[in-house]
């Protein structure tokens, strides 16, 4: 906590004197105290023995300092007395002050209490600094671990709003700042606001020290000690807005400068170079004048500032020689000496203070992006929520939902009706952005309908435990998470307590078994670790397998699958089909996907929505008739190979271009290329038609590629995908070995 880590590591009497505060940033944010001050305690209420221990640790190290630093005085005091002939007088009669019922009465004592109190404060300041730093870590941590968990709790709308990148910044880089800022809210001023009491009240006691001395200048010292550092805080405030000033200054000569240089051939045929100089000159013109006002705002604020504790140590000083020359009194240089201590002692706290509210303007848009997580709602159980049934029907069914993600938009759901059959696999289909992937995120309970109901085995979803319901319906995303983890830790994701023995017969039973035992090379299977990039050790369609897999090993009742074919070539998905179907048997499955050819092998059933609700619900034979969307979508996907890729480059054939052309990668004819030793006699345009099987057409300016190669028979009739695993191979060159997976 920063009310340990400010406090000055030097020889009592040292007394260094703080900076006033400076703007820490131009334009700070305007801080919500109301809502950082609930963070806060929410932050720190499970914590309050430690923050209440680092206050009490500050606190005792800085009245020590004090108390050190007024024995020190009270020494020097007794010292004069005794060069002047009158050591064996009392101590309290050469003071007379408020505070001498602390102090030691006699020389001895005295130097005994200084020595033991110095040895003290170094130990304890040294203790002190171990303590702030197993304190701020130990709430720091905790803090992380709130987020985090509080992350996982948050509903799809919180993560939709928000970038990944950002929250993992928030937690792992905004936290710790964040922690420390709320913590230092509730104890940096109690710290600060008791050392500055206390500094004041012994420069009180050493002030009456002074015999003679009026009660007026008494006041207005002690008032200018408060006064004068706030008054370098608000002249502080005209350096923030000359800054400000030269900042669109700088902003207005950037815009300037792009004007002219974003296209100066333009320009220059426009004959505008000249009108163009004047108006960058002008620019630049205001940019010094702002510079220069800002400069010299600076300097003088900082002078200010720095002149406010010698302005105040002068005075002090003026005023107590005085006052002891007058009295003739040796015991007032005690005094003297205790302005020099206690001016940097009052004044520190005041601008330290300053500084750390204008910290925290600065910083609060960070910590703003850790108060947003910590306050976000989570999902609220109703009141009466019972578990599900242990075993049950899967059966699913909707009644008159509707759903909207907005209530200002029209709803993605309209009066959405259909029962899933227990135990059968259906598949929704439907157009981009309809809704498809929402039936999915309604039934796994991640939003709830504005109306209607969606039951499972008969229980209304909305009235059942979370934990229930999670145990019944397992959903694997479209990007499914996997852990840079072993085997074993990421089936555990699924079910903590899977013994080896479940996770293997699972694996059996979906064919995934065979596929680990070739990734492990030979190791043990469930040892195995998955690597960040997870394609180097299985592919696509086997990544979806595993989650499948894993998902299945909770035993649901209802397994949704968004989107499996996403990112997986025909090979793929082929491969997954076969292993998926089997796998799926037993359990309501219910899959959103776009690939119709996976559609009509994988589901018993098929769902056409359009418009919000199913239009059309049959068996693929069924729907495979002229006016459904299945066969529409069909017929499209059929369709799309030949079509080719929109903005393709033309053939030779449609082209006029003169012997030896070729096409660039714009797609415009080129000229002849000339023949280079063992090289092509020109480049030539191909029809890719006329390319005997696996061969690719030439690239422009290169060697004509060989046959494609690739582990297993393409599919017939297919054309060479560059997704499927296919990598061109010279002619003549050795055929590469498989790749796994």
């Amino acid at each position: 906590m920063t009310i340990a880590k400010a406090e000055a590591v030097q020889a009592p009497g040292a007394g260094d004197i703080a900076a006033a505060p400076m703007p820490m940033e131009v334009g700070g944010a305007k801080v919500p105290y109301g809502r950082l001050l609930r963070f806060a305690w929410v932050l720190v209420k499970g914590s309050l023995g430690v923050l209440a221990g680092m206050v009490a640790f500050s606190t005792f190290v800085q009245l020590l300092t004090q108390y050190n630093s007024q024995i020190l005085s009270s020494l020097t005091a007794m010292l004069s007395s005794s060069a002047a002939g009158t050591a064996g007088a009392p101590a309290e009669k050469k003071g007379g002050g408020m505070l001498d019922f602390m102090l030691p009465g006699d020389l001895q004592s005295a130097a005994i209490v200084f020595a033991v109190t110095a040895i003290l404060m170094i130990v304890l300041i040294f203790g002190e600094r171990i303590y702030a730093a197993w304190s701020d870590n130990l709430i720091a941590t905790r803090l992380q671990q709130r987020l985090h968990d509080k992350l996982l709790a948050l509903g799809p709308d919180f993560h939709r709003k928000h970038d990944l990148s950002e929250t993992s910044l928030t937690v792992t880089a905004f936290a710790p700042g964040a922690q420390q800022i709320a913590c230092d809210l509730i104890a940096f001023p109690v710290v600060r606001g008791i050392g500055l009491v206390t500094a004041i009240l012994f420069l009180i006691h050493n002030l009456q020290a002074l015999h003679g001395a009026p009660v007026w200048m008494q006041i207005v010292l002690i008032a200018s000690v408060v006064v004068l550092p706030f008054a370098g805080w608000w002249f502080s405030q005209g350096i923030v807005r000359s800054s400000r000033r030269l900042v669109d200054q700088q902003t207005a000569v950037a815009n300037e400068f792009m004007n002219s240089a974003a296209n100066p051939t333009e320009i220059r045929l426009m004959g505008a170079e000249r009108q163009r100089a004047a108006s960058f000159g002008d620019r630049l013109r205001r940019l010094r004048a702002a510079a220069v006002a800002a400069a010299v705002k600076r300097e003088l604020g900082t002078q200010f500032q720095a002149a406010v504790p010698r302005i105040l140590s002068a005075a002090f000083l003026l005023y107590g020689i005085f006052f002891a020359l007058r009295s003739g009194d040796a015991s007032a240089v005690g005094a003297i000496v205790a302005f020099v201590l206690f001016i940097p002692l009052a004044v520190n706290p005041i601008n330290e203070l300053l500084t750390f509210f204008i910290g925290i303007s600065a910083t609060w848009p960070q910590i703003e992006k850790v108060v947003e997580i910590a306050e976000a709602p989570e999902e609220q159980e109703i009141s009466g929520a019972r578990p599900l049934a242990p075993s049950g029907s899967g059966a699913v069914a909707f009644d008159g939902v509707t759903f909207a993600y907005n209530p200002a938009t029209p709803p993605v759901l309209r009066g959405l009706s259909h029962a899933f059959a227990d135990g059968k696999i259906s598949a929704i289909i439907a157009r981009s952005g309809a809704g498809k992937s929402t039936i999915l995120n309604l039934i796994a309970r991640q939003y709830r309908p504005q109306a209607g109901t969606i039951r499972l085995g008969g229980d209304d979803v909305a009235g059942v435990t979370t934990e229930s319901l999670r145990g019944a319906v397992v959903k694997i995303s479209q990007f499914p998470v996997f852990l840079a983890d072993t085997v074993r830790a990421n089936f555990k994701l699924a079910k903590a307590d899977a013994t080896d023995a479940e996770i293997e017969e699972v694996c059996r039973r979906t064919g995934l078994w065979p596929i680990l035992v070739n990734a492990a090379a030979g190791g043990r299977p469930l040892e195995t670790v998955l690597p960040r990039k997870l394609e180097t050790l299985i592919s696509g369609g086997q990544q979806k397998l595993f989650a499948v897999t894993r998902g299945l090993l909770r035993k649901p009742r209802v397994l949704l699958i968004d989107e499996p074919t996403t990112g997986i070539d025909n090979i793929g998905i082929a491969e997954l089909s076969k292993f998926l179907r089997p796998a799926c048997q037993g359990v309501t499955a219910i899959v959103v996907d776009h690939k119709m050819s996976f559609v009509g092998q994988f589901a018993d059933v098929i769902c056409c929505m359009e418009e919000g609700r199913f239009a059309d619900v049959g068996t693929p034979a069924e729907l495979d008739r002229p006016g459904t969307l299945y066969h529409q979508l069909k017929e499209l996907e059929r369709n799309e190979p030949a079509a080719g890729a929109p903005g393709a480059a033309p053939v030779a054939e449609a082209l006029d271009l003169p012997p030896g052309a070729m096409l660039g990668p714009d797609g415009m004819p080129m000229g002849p290329m000339k023949k280079e030793k063992g090289g092509m006699a020109g480049a030539m345009i191909v029809d890719p038609a006329s390319l005997p099987p696996g061969m690719l057409p030439p690239h422009p300016g290169g060697p004509m590629p060989g046959p494609m190669k690739k582990k297993g028979a393409p599919p017939a009739g297919g054309p060479p995908e560059g997704i499927g695993g296919l990598e061109a191979v010279p002619l003549g060159a050795p055929e590469p070995k498989p790749k796994r997976g």
